[in-house]
């Protein structure tokens, strides 16, 4: 049995609320079906559920090296995947906000920085 969690957290009860940025390891990502805790409701159908770990504290979201689930529509939408079969270990920058409309947090994976040489251009 998997236990959606929908929470109300200060953090994002202003509706100036800004995106929450931060890095992240993908743990595993798995079918809603097959997953059994407790999970971040991050859409309004959602069908996967990602595991990631938190490589800093995210306030309203957890603190570095917590693992933390957010049941998710569609890897390929919502963490930019083109496969789910060997998905542990890859970082990522992960931005998450708080929807009060929908009671529900949106969570899209960043574009990476483009990587810079010595003297600081790309």
């Amino acid at each position: 049995m998997t236990l959606l969690l929908v929470l109300f957290l200060p953090a994002y009860s202003e509706p100036n609320s800004q995106k929450k940025v931060f890095d992240a390891e993908i743990v595993k990502v798995q079918l809603l079906s097959k997953y059994s805790g407790t999970a971040l409701l991050a859409a309004i159908d959602p069908r996967y559920v990602v595991e990631v770990r938190l490589q800093n504290d995210v306030i309203g979201i957890g603190t570095k090296g917590e693992v933390i689930a957010f049941a998710i529509h569609s890897p390929t939408r919502d963490l930019r995947m083109k496969t789910i079969s060997a998905t542990g270990g890859q970082h990522c920058r992960l931005g998450v906000i708080w929807k009060p409309k929908f009671k529900r947090f949106s969570i899209r994976r960043e574009r990476e920085a483009k990587e810079t040489n010595a003297k600081g251009s790309p």
